[in-house]
């Protein structure tokens, strides 16, 4: 064997172990479709909370408990925003229609931090079947320690049926982030320099401050469950894809950003 032949087969087997190492490190996370949620029980969702928690043995906290600050809120026997109310129906009486929007988050726990759409929308004409559409996971990992994560989104879909539909805001986004709050992550940045393809609405450290109640944005009567507060700092827009949302979270207040983040968690979007 020459030694140009040695030399490329080395560097094989550097690859090889390179990429069998990054494999062995991560851990493939399901995600599991929404799910309703109305007249439910805040007890029996966040025993399902828990359920999905515990499934990830690798990555599960120990003796893990919801925040009640995130979760504590929930109220028995209410509606909750629906996602054929999101995308077809708007608020009011039929905002509750389809499988619980909230849910995406809530039995995808491992999922810190997500895009979902910005806004409600009201369809005119209705189509004559209205199935559900809205920014969808398609793969989520974690780094084996707990260092950093990974979801892709495929924004494609979602986009084309935004247009069809004239959406005015067929390329914004909204953050769900009370996830990382319930994993003990108060703080946030979007690490722009890291990211792609994207804009931001604040260039900023946001702290964590997303949790569940009973509120009327739905428009529905007594109310509905729906995440809290609206923050304009969580909207991004995309200008072309792909596209990657680099973020940072620390757990305690950093003195900057350059301080190194207890986790980092990228959204890709495709």
């Amino acid at each position: 064997m020459n030694k140009v032949s040695s030399t490329l087969l080395l560097l094989a087997a550097n690859v090889c172990f390179s990429v069998f190492s990054f494999a062995a490190a991560t851990v493939e996370v399901p995600l599991n479709p929404p799910r309703e949620f109305d007249g439910g029980s805040r007890e029996g969702i966040l025993n399902l909370r828990r359920l999905y928690v515990n499934k990830i043995t690798e990555l599960a906290p120990k003796n893990y408990q919801p925040n009640m600050d995130v979760f504590g809120q929930i109220e028995d026997g209410k509606p909750w925003w629906g996602l054929l109310g999101m995308c077809y129906y708007g608020n009011g009486e039929k905002s509750i229609v389809g499988n619980s929007k909230e849910s995406r988050f809530i039995i995808n726990p491992y999922l810190l931090i997500g895009v979902e759409e910005l806004n409600a929308h009201i369809v005119r004409p209705l189509p004559s079947y209205p199935k559900e559409f809205y920014p969808t996971p398609a793969r989520l990992t974690w780094v084996r320690d707990g260092s950093g994560g990974q979801v892709t989104y495929n924004i494609t879909d979602y986009y084309q049926k935004a247009l069809n539909y004239s959406y005015p805001d067929p390329n914004m986004l909204y953050l769900s982030d009370y996830n990382a709050r319930d994993f003990g992550f108060n703080y946030f940045e979007i690490d722009s320099a890291s990211s792609k393809n994207i804009t931001a609405a604040f260039d900023k450290i946001i702290p964590i401050i997303q949790f569940i109640h009973t509120g009327g944005s739905c428009c529905y009567p007594g109310g509905c469950n729906n995440k809290s507060p609206s923050q304009s700092e969580l909207a991004i827009k995309w200008h072309k894809l792909p596209a990657k949302i680099y973020l940072k979270l620390w757990k305690n207040s950093p003195a900057s950003a350059t301080q190194k983040p207890d986790m980092y968690f990228i959204i890709e979007l495709f």
